[in-house]
């Protein structure tokens, strides 16, 4: 588990109050991960929520084999993921939702914005996640194979898909205005 203050951190968490010193430090970072892999602001609190509520049940079984931050971390990808495969079918995002670019003048920030959103939806749970902890939260290939639990080949590959993905769709959305 490393550092002795995180041994510290989950011991006292096993007690109401403990807990709650581990949920204060880890919201604010939570709330803007499952924001990003999401993408809807209206479920981040619920979301998060049930990231404690399954930390919480799932404490017995923290191995300490990383960081309790690393542990939260993971908890909310798998709720997000969770939230994302259970939505997909039913709620796509309506295509009227994007505006037609007409010509360069109205390209706007708020028509960029939404196609970027468009494109970050197309992508799995998987990419989402590598793809956002990469390139929004600056993360390492290393330290995001820590936080998935995954290979670091698996990591390169999925923000390798990912981005090519994001270049497609994006590309077809505006291919007028590239060169």
């Amino acid at each position: 588990m490393g550092k002795p203050s995180d041994r510290a951190q989950v011991g006292r968490a096993v007690d109401p109050d403990g807990f709650a010193e581990l949920v204060k430090a880890s919201e604010p970072a939570l709330k803007r991960l499952v924001r990003r892999i999401c993408g809807r602001t209206a479920d981040v609190d619920d979301l998060v929520q049930e990231t404690y509520l399954r930390a919480w049940r799932g404490l017995g079984r923290f191995r300490g084999e990383s960081s309790p931050g690393t542990w939260m971390t993971r908890i909310a990808v798998n709720v997000s993921r969770s939230w994302i495969r259970a939505r997909r079918p039913s709620e796509p995002l309506a295509e009227s939702a994007i505006p037609e670019v007409t010509d360069r003048a109205s390209v706007c920030e708020g028509q960029l914005e939404a196609a970027y959103a468009r494109a970050l939806e197309q992508l799995t749970p998987d990419q989402r996640a590598v793809f956002l902890l990469h390139e929004a939260d600056g993360l390492s290939y290393e330290q995001i194979a820590v936080k998935l639990r995954c290979p670091v080949g698996t990591v390169m590959s999925r923000l390798h898909r990912a981005r090519a993905r994001l270049i497609e769709a994006l590309s077809e959305r505006f291919e007028e205005f590239l060169p």
